[in-house]
């Protein structure tokens, strides 16, 4: 999933992983942000945010009712009637395909090899525990409330 550096994609704690981030890695979504400062990097979707800015929020509606309604008619316009050049002049629900992959009852835990040891804040700054720890090894941090391997920490998020 494509994002920017912002909340609720990115955080300062352990990973830059945010909460969603693990929601969505525990999903097997792998994040892939783009770099700091470099809003062009996701053109399409900043070129969204701006005609919803201007369309629904630039004058703000005189209540919450009224603004929603703004956002509903966007959203209808902008997916259902508006043809969009990227998608040959037709509209994205022409497109648009369900998932085949089911959404489970439940979002499983992350599973790592036996072989891996575990600890409570290893090896994380801002996690109370020591630096520089080998690569088999799960860090845990309560600030981010995430279990994360090492190597995923240092796996580039672009």
């Amino acid at each position: 999933m494509r994002s920017d550096n912002g909340t609720p994609f990115a955080s300062t704690s352990a990973g830059r992983l945010s909460r969603l981030n693990v929601w969505w890695l525990k999903l097997g979504i792998m994040p892939e942000r783009i770099e700091p400062g470099k809003p062009q990097q996701n053109g399409r979707h900043e070129r969204m945010h701006r005609a919803l800015k201007a369309e629904t929020a630039r004058p703000p509606a005189e209540d919450r009712q009224r603004q929603q309604r703004r956002f509903d008619r966007f959203r209808q316009e902008y997916n259902q009637d508006r043809p969009h050049e990227a998608l040959g002049q037709q509209p994205p629900a022409a497109s648009y395909e369900t998932a085949q992959r089911p959404y489970p009852k439940q979002v499983p835990e992350p599973e790592y090899p036996g072989h891996w040891e575990c600890g409570r804040g290893a090896g994380i700054e801002g996690c109370g525990g020591p630096k520089g720890l080998t690569t088999n090894v799960i860090f845990t941090c309560p600030a981010a409330k995430a279990s994360l391997g090492r190597q995923l920490l240092h796996r580039p998020l672009v």
